[in-house]
């Protein structure tokens, strides 16, 4: 498989050479090389338009949170991933954190209730939640803002990343 990816990398892959294989790459049973290419820039859109089909949310999550996406398709895709109650943590901790994401969606994040089980990020020396990266990303508003802090136990990253955030009045 890294063969595969390899060439698809290799800028002297002819082009019908490449979109053969980000096909091949899309159709594998593995989901994260399947998320993989749904983040990769470089995808056809065809094969992007199938994997918004796939029935894992981080290949879905990748899918809307690519640049190449029709904004109309990103839209579609983070609202369902965002209002689907089953949507695993890691999935909205990808979406909070990107710059990508409309407010909207940012909001709706913030408003969840934390899962019981925590199932978070391990990054450096603290584990980071989606509220964390909603209070992070530059695309949140003040009222959101605020809301995340007044919820927030006293001495945590919610409170210290919105405090950092240009928007917090």
């Amino acid at each position: 498989m890294l063969d595969i990816i390899y060439k698809r990398n290799n800028p002297k892959t002819p082009e019908k050479l490449t979109v053969e294989l980000f096909d091949k790459l899309a159709k594998s049973g593995d989901r994260e090389i399947r998320s993989y290419i749904a983040g990769n820039p470089n995808i056809p859109l065809p094969t992007l338009e199938l994997l918004t089909k796939d029935k894992k949310d981080k290949v879905r999550c990748e899918v809307a949170l690519n640049p190449k996406t029709p904004e109309k398709l990103t839209l579609k895709l983070l609202e369902k991933l965002v209002k689907d109650k089953g949507t695993d943590e890691h999935v909205l901790w990808d979406i909070a954190r990107s710059s990508k994401t409309p407010e909207i969606f940012l909001e709706l994040i913030s408003k969840k209730k934390d899962p019981k089980s925590t199932s978070i990020y391990l990054t450096g020396d603290k584990y980071t939640s989606a509220k964390e990266m909603v209070a992070q990303n530059k695309n949140t508003s003040a009222t959101t803002l605020e809301s995340l802090v007044k919820d927030a136990e006293p001495y945590n990253y919610i409170r210290l990343n919105a405090a950092r955030n240009p928007n917090t009045p």
